[in-house]
């Protein structure tokens, strides 16, 4: 398994690379080396891609393979799980499916190869804080996602609101970076050991350090996870981010910082003497979470902004799932991350495809735009569906899952919580009409009306793809949920 995991890291990086070194010899057209960069990327997504099937493959019956790099309490240490398996591959189809969207999208870019590059160098940042045995490595790999999404952030880098966006997004990550490393140095302090399979025996008996310990790094990671009142830099990354940077962050960088909650509450802070006081208080965070995000999204004309606003409401659902501290919660959190991924991404896509076409992000000055193009409609208009999580799309099964899940814990707070979960759709309901209301059944606006310009397959291809998947998901549940069921049971050491 070492030489898949070797294949994964440097197939990553030579394709970074070779994109660079390629773009630089280069002497065609932006067009051209945007097909060649793109061509690169997928070719070294695929290897990836062929490498975590291959050890997917090869773990044994527990679900887990552990490589330490060294006998110091501080030594890397990595740790391929079914869990890690799940969450890499969700970040390497939004990457694939990003990749090909970006080759139409930013044809005319004369920097499209250092778009790819720094992508590349994202993806494989993700699937290094997946595979993260040890809070100091996960740091270090979370470092390198976080800088990788600054640097694409601020692509347009001429443009004063990716700057401005940038400099937010920088500050409060990096605020966030200090308090998570803070919390990871007293814990160290205290238990003298960062290997989080170590370090459930020795935190087993709360004490006041250890409960700021755990409350610095949860609120550290919280800020990249984007949970409220630590949100505020969200809406405005998105609106200043190129389309298939913000299909990523919020389809799956956000995510990330569920996924950490998952790891490092789940088998080491999940005994009753924690749970009592961090079940209601992550529940109130989460339903806080969710009406902050779906309250905001209600009064947005910027569509992108929209968007963002709705991804925080998404993770107030995720985080919600993860309170019930139950297999069945995380479970249904994670798959609620594959459809939020899917759909989410998806949604971002389209709005550049709007933005491509007419150069707005404005819900107004877009309104009608499926009048002209069918296809665009039916896009838009079942993917604003699939968001309110009706069936037969795949998100219906996760909020369904939540929330029984929240139910079967028999817990007054959650049981509340399940209530206010379901006012927070019908919250989503309404602005996802009025999105379809716009887009699909409005007369044409100006801007449409006088539009003449075609997209290009590569960009609504990966759109299709993306709402099949969720299709597939609302159908056949079982085959994404059963995987999900068994990383979280690896996960809690439970068969």
């Amino acid at each position: 398994m070492n030489q898949w995991l070797f294949l994964i890291f440097s197939s990553g990086f030579a394709a970074a690379i070779g994109i660079m070194l390629i773009d630089l010899l280069a002497k065609r057209s932006p067009r051209y080396r945007a097909l060649v960069s793109g061509f690169i990327a997928i070719i070294g997504y695929a290897v990836i891609g062929f490498s975590i099937f291959r050890i997917a493959n090869e773990l044994p019956g527990d679900g887990q393979l552990t490589f330490s790099l060294a006998s110091s309490p501080l030594a890397t240490t990595l740790v391929v799980s079914r869990l890690s398996i799940y969450v890499s591959t969700i970040a390497l189809v939004l990457c694939i499916l990003t990749a090909v969207y970006t080759i139409g999208y930013m044809s005319k870019s004369g920097n499209v190869a250092i778009f790819y590059a720094i992508t590349l160098f994202l993806a494989l940042s993700i699937i290094g804080v997946t595979i993260s045995g040890d809070l100091l490595t996960l740091f270090i790999f979370w470092e390198g996602m976080s800088v990788s999404a600054y640097a694409l952030v601020a692509f347009r880098k001429r443009s004063w609101e990716a700057i401005e966006a940038t400099i937010k997004y920088i500050l409060l990550s990096g605020v966030g970076s200090l308090a998570a490393l803070y919390g990871i140095a007293l814990l160290y302090g205290v238990t003298g050991t960062l290997n989080l399979q170590s370090l459930a025996p020795l935190v087993s008996s709360p004490s006041p350090i250890l409960g700021l310990a755990l409350a610095f790094i949860l609120a550290g990671f919280g800020v990249e996870a984007a949970i409220a009142p630590m949100h505020t830099w969200l809406p405005d990354a998105h609106p200043a981010a190129p389309t298939p940077m913000s299909a990523l962050l919020s389809g799956i960088i956000i995510e990330i910082g569920s996924f950490t909650f998952m790891r490092i509450l789940g088998p080491v802070f999940g005994g009753p003497s924690y749970v009592a006081f961090l079940q209601p208080l992550i529940a109130i965070f989460a339903i806080l979470t969710m009406f902050v995000g779906n309250l905001s999204a209600l009064y947005q004309d910027d569509l992108k902004r929209l968007l963002a606003y709705s991804s925080i409401a998404q993770v107030g659902y995720i985080l919600f799932g993860i309170s019930t501290f139950t297999i069945a919660g995380f479970s249904a959190s994670l798959l609620h991350i594959w459809n939020h991924a899917l759909l989410k991404g998806l949604f971002f896509l389209l709005a550049g495809i709007v933005s491509y076409l007419i150069g707005t992000r404005s819900l107004s000055s877009m309104a009608g735009i499926g009048r002209r193009n069918p296809i665009l409609a039916v896009l838009f208009g079942m993917t604003a569906l699939a968001m309110t999580g009706v069936p037969p799309f795949g998100m219906f099964w996760s909020e369904f899952l939540i929330a029984f899940s929240a139910l079967a814990v028999q817990s007054p707070l959650l049981s509340a919580g399940v209530v206010l979960m379901l006012v927070n759709i019908l919250i989503s309901i309404i602005y996802y009409f009025r999105v379809i209301r716009i887009v699909v059944f409005s007369q044409p606006a100006d801007l449409v009306s006088s539009q003449t310009r075609a997209v290009s397959w590569l960009m609504i291809g990966p759109a299709i793809v993306l709402i099949v998947l969720s299709l597939i998901t609302g159908v056949v549940p079982s085959f994404f949920y059963e995987p999900a069921l068994k990383a979280i049971q690896a996960l809690l050491g439970t068969a």
